[in-house]
């Protein structure tokens, strides 16, 4: 459960949710240490056991998810004129954060919640809470 590839599997193998994390800078960082020991094999609980070169595959799949849900909050805040809330971001961005169904789409606000507070404290955008709920827009 500490890497969540670019989504949650069903038991059959499709995608069933986006990956939960929230902790942006923790989550990475899990996926580089992971990287770093460069292992023949990777047992998890949600995933087919990864072996050889479809190890670093799954974790650069990983760690790209999270690049893109930044990419894609930058994107949506610089196209826009106003602040946005998080389910306007959401909304805004729904392609490329996945092919996700209105129901499974919910799980987003973990990741892309996570990354807008990432993104706050590196002064990249700003939150205000003038009105509820909370809206962000870049610097």
């Amino acid at each position: 459960d500490a890497v969540l590839w670019n989504s949650v599997l069903t038991a059959s193998g499709d995608p069933a949710f986006p990956p939960t994390y929230r902790s942006v800078a923790p989550y990475r960082a899990t996926i580089d240490r992971l990287r770093a020991f460069d292992v023949p094999l990777l047992l998890t609980a949600h995933y087919d056991v990864a072996e050889g070169a479809s190890v670093a595959e799954f974790l650069d799949g990983s760690r790209e998810y999270t690049d893109i849900v930044e990419r894609t909050i930058l994107e949506v805040l610089g196209a826009s004129t106003s602040s946005q809330t998080l389910l306007e971001i959401i909304a805004a961005g729904a392609t490329a954060f996945g092919p996700w169904a209105p129901e499974p789409a919910q799980y987003l606000v973990y990741p892309v919640l996570g990354h807008l507070e990432l993104l706050e404290a590196s002064g990249t955008v700003e939150r205000s809470d003038d009105a509820a709920p909370p809206r962000w827009k870049l610097r």
